[in-house]
This record gives structure tokens, sequence and C-alpha cells, in this order.
């Protein structure tokens, strides 16, 4: 079964690719998994319509192989729409962050920011990995969070996975306005000279 969906994800990854070399990869990823689809559509059906017999067979031999038989459909049916819908969304959701990160990588490596910029976001780089580390390690590993408020004058406190989670979107999203705060006021700055 995971050879079957495997090797279909293979074929409509490469034939992606092929479409890729001429348009966009939106366009690229519809056309492939159209192109693919009778392929992988009769490849399913003839296994699961091959193996139709022995889900409703109810003798003695045949209730031996029903479980492995109705693994085998419900896996390659569910295979079948993961192969046909999540393979060209994730090939497509894959091109956007790989731009992302090279205008990224442009940006931080070119000579359009100053240093200042660059250390804005290093911190900031920096501040998400800590708090990640701090809030959602021990979340992860324990099931508990840990947080460190003897700054305010408390003992290592424990709360919920919930509390945690919370602590930790608040937090990451006054990083984020931080950023977005210097990075606006370096481009001011940078308009105003």
């Amino acid at each position: 079964m995971s050879g079957i969906i495997i090797n279909d994800a293979i074929v409509l990854v490469s034939t992606i690719q092929d479409h890729a070399r001429r348009q966009s990869i939106a366009a690229s990823a519809v056309a492939g998994a159209r192109d693919r689809l009778r392929p992988i559509l009769l490849t399913t059906l003839t296994t699961v319509l091959g193996l139709a017999p022995l889900m409703y067979e109810s003798s003695r031999q045949a209730l031996f192989l029903k479980p492995t038989v109705v693994t085998l459909v419900y896996g390659l049916s569910v295979g079948f729409f993961a192969v046909l819908l999540l393979v060209p969304a994730l090939l497509m959701i894959q091109s956007d962050l790989s731009r992302g990160v090279g205008t990224l990588r442009k940006v931080l490596v070119g000579r359009r920011f100053n240093h200042r910029f660059r250390s804005a976001v290093a911190g900031i780089v920096v501040a998400v990995l800590a708090l990640n580390t701090a809030i959602l390690g021990p979340w992860v590993v324990t099931g508990n969070a840990v947080v460190p408020l003897e700054l305010w004058g408390a003992k290592w406190v424990t709360f919920s996975a919930g509390a945690a989670s919370l602590v930790w979107a608040v937090t990451l999203t006054l990083l984020l306005i931080a950023l977005f705060a210097a990075t606006s006021g370096i481009l001011i700055q940078r308009s105003r000279q």
C-alpha cells in the first residue's frame, strides 16, 4: 500500500516539475494533478475492487485476511486523496516559502539595510528561540509548562498547557510587533534622509 502511494506521489511530483519548466507552479500543480488523475485513480480502483470480494466474504479462511484487506482498501482510498490534494498543495507551499526565504536572505545580506536592522532582526530571532525554549520546551518534554517568574518575586510557577500556549502566543505577537516597529522606524528614518 505505501509503495503504491509513494510511487504515485513521486510520479506526480515529477510531472508537476516538468510542467513547472513552462508555466507557474500553481498552473503546473493543477496540470500535473489533472494529467496523473486517471493513472492514480485506475491503480487505486483496480486494487480496491480486486480486494472487495474478500471484504464481504464470511468463510473462516477469509476472516483471517479481512483486517489486512480493510487496511489496504481504506489506506489506498485515503492515499488517493492525499496524493492528489496534499502533494500539489505542499509543492506550492514549498515554492512560496523558498521565494520568501530567498527574499529575506537578499534583504539581510544585501546592502539596502544597515547594521541596526540586521541587529534588530537577529535580536528578535534570538528572543523567539529563547521563548520557544523557555515555554514550549518544558511543555513538550514534561507536559507542564514551567515559566521563571522570579523577576516578579514569584518562585517557579507551573501551569497548564493551554496557559503556556497563551503566554507563548502573546509573547510571540509582541516580539513580532517589535520587529515591525523596528523595521518601520528604520525605513521612516531612511526616507527622511
